[in-house]
């Protein structure tokens, strides 16, 4: 045995005292250029064929790097261009490249694993790739809102019109009915929050009723997803892993799919400071018109009866047809965006992209805004040729204001009280201050104006994303590496949110205690650490890259609803209502998770294979301590130039599982419930499944890419077949039990789909 250890120990020493230990080599020196203006290209990538060694060029575009004695091939790859590969002689030492632009940006670096990327043209799975430049082409208020259109399969749908986001994605159909439908955001690499806290609107909309009547939030509260403080400028480019076959090395949170963020790092070349500034306003570019015109007070009575109060305000009106949804939705003050980044590199190898950004997005109707304020911080730096270290910080504010709309069972909403009042009552705000009753009252004790002005619902966040990687070249040959990757982050926010509804105006006069005050506090904090090591095999007949590691995550959350009704205009305190509601949610989940994944690129790097498991546990499952596994297997070929005018053609099929965490179903909880301002207690009539455990999808998916008319055409298309097995479900039970209810995993959703994607640029000149 301890001949065992000692001939153990003997490799490894041999394997780190062999880092520096080379093949003749000899170097080659040289400058990337644009083919039709010759300005140099920075920050293009050129590597040896069939070797490790390699470069990035600098701000003039010239790099140096070693290569073995003999004859060589460079291959030259940068985003934005098509890629070169050239065959370097023996006595060469000095070459010239030259590179087309790559407008439908056809090369990138597609996400395979948790350390690990390939080629896009060699990438098995239809991942979509968007750039920083199309997701910031049209200025948009948040992230989602820029990705309507650019993502096939995925479907974005938004709660309201109101400014500061309340986006919800969707990625290739329904994969769940009680458990969460939002896809994974990463963001370098930290997975980060998207909970969407409601802000307690249901208290005056009545949307929806539970066992706390209406002094309770809900999902109708027009809530806003927080990947919204993202500032889109700050993008580098989004992948998008559709389905299981893609997200499964993300375990039991990659069913919904995965969206990875990745901001603007540094580049080599002089700094370079970017200034922007946008501004312009927003206007209603569709409505119904005026409701209900009358031409005279005869049809007022014939339509409401003689004895009507409208009758008399018929006449009374100065204006007999007011557009409503003009007066309502006709704030046209100026919105604006400003940012501003700097981003360069040392030579003493630290790199470092510095942005801010100031936002004002006015709504349409009065007192609606969205403000952001963000602070981005990235920095690199190299410690001599093995260790290279990376911190990304995001400090965000944020402030939503976003009215009242959207659900309603009390009339409060302004298309409710629109379709309900006669076009020549006047609601707008009288040159005293005041605001007009409706005269009919017995239907609508509501003036939509009044309530757009006086019911305030400020929601503040602060918000701080920040992460640390680090990668160690353990071994470094000709044709070995071996790299130890760390690193951690954290997403950690604050979200107060407020509804102040004074007690004098017309809504709250229906109420027993008039006057409603809703304060929300919500504290959230995800934080994850990980660790991989990567080892890549390269020769002329293939590449083959094995890597594993593992992954630990913790999210917790606290949120703390108060209500307060009855309460005298101008007093914000809940304390001083005279009933007062608390309901209080608290959360923690653990993860844990290892993970396995082989690439083998052989043919000519015309074939790839892949295969990969993750095993994971977490504490939302029945066992917490049992380990589920997600395997996934996937493979891509790349035909021979056999159609005219098509460059690149390629076939790919993949398989693989993933899974969606409960979020419900472990425990049997107690219920609150209120009577008359006190607080109480019982148990609940849903009933928990101590066994419970994920739903898991499995998802087989082919399809084909092709390439043609040298760059200027793409056509991808995508069939998959996605099965969603044991769904998080409620079943009755025997009454007798004491319960109606039990969380049980039980039935099965089938998806089948097709996607089908076109690049087109038919006009292309210098």
């Amino acid at each position: 045995m301890n001949k065992i250890r000692l001939s153990l120990l003997t490799v490894v020493l041999l394997l780190v005292s062999s880092t520096n230990i080379f093949a003749q080599t000899r170097r080659i020196t040289g400058r990337v250029t644009v083919e039709t203006t010759g300005e140099p290209v920075p920050a293009a990538t050129v590597n040896v064929v069939g070797t490790t060694f390699g470069a990035v060029t600098g701000g003039d575009g010239r790099f140096t790097l070693s290569a073995p004695d003999g004859p060589a091939t460079i291959r030259v790859r940068r985003i934005g261009y098509s890629p070169r590969t050239l065959a370097v002689g023996a006595g060469a030492a000095d070459v010239n490249v030259a590179m087309k632009r790559d407008v439908l940006e056809l090369d990138k670096q597609v996400i395979t694993g948790t350390a690990t990327t390939v080629a896009s043209v060699n990438a098995a799975n239809a991942v979509a790739v968007v750039s920083g430049a199309q997701v910031n082409r049209a200025p948009a208020q948040t992230i989602d809102n820029a990705l309507q259109g650019k993502i096939a399969g995925a479907v974005i749908t938004t709660n309201g019109g109101a400014p500061g986001g309340g986006t919800q994605i969707q990625i290739r159909g329904v994969s769940t009915v009680n458990a969460g439908f939002s896809p994974l955001y990463v963001i370098d690499g930290v997975i980060v929050n998207n909970l969407a806290i409601p802000n307690g609107l249901n208290t005056l909309t009545q949307a929806a009723r539970s066992s706390v009547g209406t002094n309770s939030v809900s999902n109708q509260d027009q809530q806003v997803n927080r990947i919204a403080d993202i500032n889109p400028n700050d993008i580098e480019s989004i992948q998008v892993l559709k389905g299981p076959s893609a997200s499964s090395i993300y375990g039991s949170q990659g069913t919904n799919g995965v969206i990875i963020i990745n901001t603007k790092q540094g580049r080599v070349g002089k700094p370079v400071l970017e200034f922007t500034q946008r501004a312009g306003t927003y206007v209603l570019a569709n409505k119904l018109g005026p409701f209900r015109c009358f031409a005279s007070a005869d049809e007022v009575a014939q339509s409401f009866g003689a004895a009507s109060p409208l009758v008399a305000a018929y006449n009374a009106s100065d204006k007999k047809c007011h557009d409503f949804e003009e007066e309502m939705y006709g704030n046209s003050s100026l919105s604006y965006q400003t940012v501003a980044s700097l981003r360069g590199a040392t030579e003493s190898g630290t790199n470092y992209f510095i942005s801010g950004l100031a936002q004002r997005d006015n709504g349409l109707a009065l007192n609606d805004q969205y403000r952001k304020q963000s602070l981005r911080i990235n920095v690199g730096q190299k410690f001599g040729d093995r260790l290279n270290v990376k911190a990304n910080t995001e400090l965000v504010h944020s402030l939503t204001e976003r009215g009242i709309s959207g659900n309603d069972n009390t009339g409060i909403t302004p298309y409710d009280a629109f379709a309900q009042t006669p076009s020549f009552v006047d609601f707008t705000r009288q040159s005293d201050g005041t605001y007009l009753k409706n005269p009919q009252t017995s239907v609508l004790n509501s003036n939509p104006l009044q309530n757009q002005d006086r019911i305030k619902t400020p929601e503040n966040v602060y918000r701080l994303i920040g992460g640390l990687n680090g990668i160690y070249s353990l071994l470094a040959t000709e044709n070995q590496t071996l790299d130890l990757n760390l690193g951690g982050g954290i997403d950690a926010y604050n979200d107060n949110s407020r509804i102040i509804s004074p007690a004098d105006i017309y809504v709250e006069q229906s109420n027993g205690n008039p006057g409603t005050l809703v304060n929300n506090n919500g504290n959230v904090l995800s934080a994850g650490m990980g660790g991989s090591l990567q080892h890549r095999l390269i020769s002329n007949a293939f590449t083959a890259t094995t890597s594993g590691g593992f992954r630990q995550g913790r999210r917790q959350s606290d949120l703390i609803n108060n209500i307060g009704r009855g309460v005298f205009p101008g007093v914000t305190a809940v304390s001083a209502a005279v009933q007062t509601f608390v309901v209080e949610q608290q959360d923690i989940v653990k993860d844990f998770s290892l993970f396995l994944q082989e690439e083998f690129l052989t043919l000519n790097e015309r074939l790839l294979l892949t295969g990969g498991v993750n095993f994971e546990r977490t504490s939302n499952n029945g066992d917490p301590s049992k380990f589920y596994n997600y395997p996934k297997y996937s493979a891509s070929y790349r035909l021979p130039e056999i159609i005219p005018s098509v460059s690149d053609f390629k076939i790919r099929l993949a398989y693989g599982k993933a899974g969606n965490q409960p979020t419900a179903g472990k425990f049997t909880f107690l219920t609150t419930l209120f009577d008359e301002g006190r607080t109480g207690l019982r148990a609940s009539t849903v009933k928990g499944l101590s066994s419970i455990k994920p739903e898991t999808a499995t998802e087989l998916e082919g399809g084909f890419d092709l390439t043609g008319f040298n760059g200027r055409m793409r056509l991808s298309a995508t069939q998959y077949r996605k099965q969603i097995d044991d769904l998080l479900l409620q079943a009755s039970i025997a009454p007798s039990t004491g319960f109606s209810t039990q969380w049980i995993n039980g039935g099965q959703i089938v998806n089948k789909g097709t996607e089908i994607e076109l690049g087109l640029t038919p006009i292309q000149n210098k």
